[in-house]
């Protein structure tokens, strides 16, 4: 890059922070920047996904990845591109995990694996947090849905999955707890408590 392009694509990021700083979301701010013209959205888009602190070399990863195909399937519409790109989870800082949330996030993955079959939506969503390190709002997602009983191509284990969140939510509480993270635990430990002896993860 030139000192010139490395000059303008500095001003991008720094407009793409004031633009997330002011409360748009990264869609929006993708959109916005777009709509000033004067730059690709290649560039927007890596802009928009290093104000939000992504490193310069991941997000190009990302863009090479998932953007290409992206803008290819939207025809360049900006508002479209902006938009399958967060929900693809494009934007998102994937910030550093210490020992104990590394922890919260192997119980949570099992949880997940355990729960028997997740509406795709739903499971994109909660791999987005995860991915992210957003492990209190993949917490309180999952705290939502209750295990299926049965799934024919997959093996439900209730009490394994009501017993992982139970012990996510009791480490995330050792940072200290507003409160919520205790109700989340009571309610699994209440769905755990209400299951039939014939659960077939029983012994988590």
């Amino acid at each position: 890059m030139t000192q010139a392009g490395d000059e303008q694509h500095q001003a991008l990021v720094r407009r793409a922070q004031e633009i997330l700083s002011a409360g748009a979301s990264a869609d929006a701010a993708f959109v916005e920047l777009a709509a000033d013209g004067g730059y690709d959205l290649r560039a927007i888009a890596i802009a928009v996904s290093m104000a939000a602190g992504t490193s310069l070399v991941d997000a190009e990863k990302r863009w090479a990845e998932d953007g290409e195909a992206a803008l290819e399937e939207v025809e360049g519409d900006p508002e479209e591109l902006g938009w399958l790109l967060a929900i693809a989870g494009f934007f998102d800082f994937h910030r550093p995990l210490d020992e104990r949330e590394q922890q919260v996030r192997t119980l949570l993955n099992q949880a997940l694996r355990a729960h028997g079959g997740w509406r795709s939506g739903h499971f994109g969503t909660i791999t987005r947090h995860l991915e992210a390190g957003q492990l209190h709002d993949a917490l309180e997602s999952m705290a939502g849905s209750s295990p299926r009983t049965f799934a024919p191509r997959s093996r439900p284990a209730p009490s394994t999955y009501w017993t992982r969140l139970v012990e996510a939510a009791e480490l995330l509480a050792a940072d200290g707890d507003d409160g919520r993270l205790a109700e989340i635990a009571a309610l699994c430990r209440r769905h755990l408590d209400e299951l039939p002896p014939a659960d077939p993860g029983a012994g988590g």
